[in-house]
C-alpha cells in the first residue's frame, strides 16, 4: 500500500519528497526496555540475534524539516537509517547498561510469535501486528547500507536520555 501511495504521489502534480525511515529506535527501545524497567527483564522477540537498523525519530524529523524547506529535495526519495545495525539482545544490553540494572531478558520464541500473530487478530489487531512484525524482524534482513542518509543519534544516546537515572526516574 505504501508503494502504491508513492506511485500515485509521483504521478500527481504535487511537489513531493518521499522519506523512508528504518524502524524507529524510540519505539523498539520502549518495547524491549519497558518490561526491563517494570518487571526486571527486557522483552526480546525470537532469537534476538538478527541485526536491524534503528533510527531516531529526531533524525527523521531533521530530514523532514530539510525536505520541507530545501527546494533541492523536491522529487527525491530519501532513505533514512540509524548509525548502527544492532540486535534486540544488544538493544536490551544497552538499555540495562544505561539504566544501571542487570541485563536480564525474556525471549518469546518465534513459533509463539507466529501463533500470537494469528490468534490475537480478532481480539487485538494491534498486538497481532506487533507479533507479526517481530517475526519479520527476526527473520529478514533489516540492515541498511550506506546509501541511506545516516542519522547521528545512537541507541546509547536515546536510552541514556530516557533511562540514565535508573528505572524509578524514567523520563517520557
Amino acid at each position: 500500500m505504501k508503494f502504491q501511495a508513492e506511485q500515485e504521489l509521483k504521478a500527481s502534480r504535487l511537489a513531493w519528497t518521499i522519506v523512508r525511515p528504518s524502524l524507529f529506535m524510540e519505539t523498539w527501545a520502549s518495547v524491549v526496555g519497558e518490561p526491563l524497567m517494570k518487571q526486571g527483564k527486557a522483552l526480546v522477540f525470537g532469537r534476538g540475534r538478527n541485526p536491524i537498523n534503528l533510527v531516531s525519530a529526531s533524525d527523521v524529523a531533521d530530514v523532514i524539516m530539510r525536505a520541507v524547506t530545501d527546494p533541492a529535495m523536491r522529487g527525491v526519495e530519501v532513505d533514512v537509517a540509524g548509525p548502527d545495525d544492532i540486535t534486540l539482545l544488544q538493544c536490551a544490553a544497552t538499555i540495562a547498561s544505561a539504566a544501571g540494572v542487570p541485563n536480564r531478558y525474556t525471549r518469546i520464541p518465534r513459533p509463539a510469535l507466529r501463533l500470537m500473530s494469528v490468534l490475537a487478530r480478532p481480539i487485538s489487531p494491534t498486538f497481532a501486528r506487533l507479533a507479526h512484525d517481530a517475526v519479520v524482524m527476526d527473520t529478514l534482513d533489516f540492515t541498511r547500507d550506506n546509501r541511506a542518509t545516516m542519522g547521528a543519534t545512537s541507541l546509547t544516546d536515546v536510552v541514556t536520555k530516557r533511562w540514565a537515572a535508573g528505572p524509578m526516574t524514567r523520563r517520557p
